[in-house]
């Protein structure tokens, strides 16, 4: 008898409706501890609410995210994997492990990958960030200029030219999109167009003295000598070591013996 009093007093086992009742109020709760800056308190109220929603891609994306947000890739990827392993399309995750891959390659040049580890992690942030992408509202412009600076590092110029000129819609005067935009003409082959990306930025950054030196070498290539010659003085305005500036006075007299001939 007093065996069954004990287990009628006893509270009942949770069930799973309870379980994922308290695991989204942890979700919630981890959201304003992160506002309030408590973000070690939020990464530990998201691990409860994995555990009480194993099922829960959203929780374990949400947790990539924090840690991404930290600056913890190894525990970023770790959580983003957990999430595509229940959701293979969530793009939260996708775009935590996108990140996470592109922060290993490099993204501050457009200089083509050689090496084949970080050919690799491009191909992996390709991947992800391509499955993070929304077609139902506007561009994620992160993951836009990212991808494009990815096409440009793994050798598929093509790819970005669409991308930027997409970003330049919403935002036409941004200098980094500008140059880029450039690069990626340059890259494919459309050197006219690579020449007056290049004019714009150099428009916008007038004492550039590597920008007028890239406009300079594009117009030679383009065979307008005369216009490579005045984009080449105007780089050498400019504060430049030594054997800079002799290797564009070396082109201007380049440029300056072929001109006659055109």
């Amino acid at each position: 008898m007093l065996g069954l009093l004990a287990l009628s007093a006893a509270p009942a086992a949770a069930s799973p409706q309870a379980d994922r009742a308290q695991a989204y109020y942890r979700f919630l709760l981890a959201r304003h501890l992160e506002a309030q800056g408590e973000a070690d308190r939020a990464a530990t109220e998201l691990r409860e609410a994995a555990k009480l929603d194993p099922g829960a891609a959203e929780i374990r994306a949400e947790l990539a995210a924090l840690y991404a947000r930290q600056d913890q890739p190894r525990e970023a990827a770790q959580w983003g994997s957990a999430a595509l392993e229940i959701d293979p399309s969530n793009r939260e995750a996708h775009r935590v492990l996108g990140f996470v891959a592109a922060g290993q390659v490099g993204l501050d040049t457009s200089v083509r990958l050689t090496d084949a580890g970080g050919l690799a992690a491009a191909v992996r942030a390709i991947d992800h960030l391509e499955a993070a992408r929304r077609t139902d509202r506007l561009a994620d412009l992160a993951i836009e200029l990212t991808l494009a600076r990815l096409y440009l590092r793994t050798g598929v110029p093509g790819k970005a030219v669409p991308v930027l000129q997409r970003v330049l819609l919403s935002d036409p005067d941004r200098p980094t999109v500008v140059l880029m935009l450039a690069e990626a003409y340059e890259a494919s082959g459309q050197l006219e167009e690579a020449a007056a990306g290049f004019r714009r930025a150099t428009q916008q950054r007038p004492r550039d003295s590597d920008l007028h030196q890239r406009l300079g070498d594009v117009l030679f290539r383009l065979g307008r000598y005369r216009e490579a010659v005045s984009a080449w003085q105007r780089a050498l305005s400019g504060d430049l070591p030594p054997a800079e500036r002799e290797g564009i006075e070396r082109k201007i007299r380049t440029a300056r013996e072929l001109e006659p001939e055109r």
